[in-house]
């Protein structure tokens, strides 16, 4: 049963990255001639409502919640099916998701921009930018179950150059 489930995520995790660009091809097409809001056909909003809702009751997706806004205005949020299909709760515009695994590439993306605008240096340290960073502790023995016994943090290449000298490395988890 946890290979099935497995092979199911991975592939809602690819049906997922469909859908999040579908939906930028389909809401493309929500701006039209009959413009009514701020711009965007009516039509053109609700058909991408009846796309989303069309997903859900045939059990492509559990549930989805998009928004359109242009200006800072908000122009249409919704929700559409199920965000616990055990418990039959259905989905709400503040309902709460885990992005996982796409955030890593939208964020290496980002901070290459950063970098090739010399806005970010691969060599700065975190805390520069989110200064909460600075007083980070890790578990001074993570094997154990005593997690109360902390240390301060050292960056990785603090790591390796101490430990290349004794002619050991550093955990690939550190």
């Amino acid at each position: 049963m946890l290979q099935a489930e497995s092979l199911l995520v991975q592939s809602m995790s690819f049906r997922k990255l469909a859908l999040f660009f579908s939906c930028f091809l389909v809401l493309s097409q929500a701006l039209g001639a009959e413009s009514k809001v701020y711009g965007f056909s009516t039509k053109g909003l609700d058909r991408v409502e009846y796309w989303l809702r069309d997903l859900a009751t045939e059990k492509k997706i559990s549930g989805a919640v998009y928004g359109v806004m242009q200006g800072g205005k908000v122009i249409r949020v919704s929700a559409v099916g199920k965000r616990d299909i055990e418990r039959d709760l259905p989905m709400e515009v503040d309902s709460l998701f885990q992005i996982r695994s796409i955030s890593k590439p939208i964020t290496t993306v980002a901070a290459l921009q950063q970098i090739e605008k010399n806005r970010l240096s691969l060599d700065d340290k975190v805390s520069r930018y989110i200064p909460s960073f600075d007083a980070v502790t890790v578990f001074k023995d993570p094997d154990t179950h005593d997690f109360s016994q902390t240390s301060p943090a050292k960056p990785r290449r603090a790591c390796w150059e101490e430990n290349s000298r004794k002619g050991i490395g550093c955990r690939d988890d550190s």
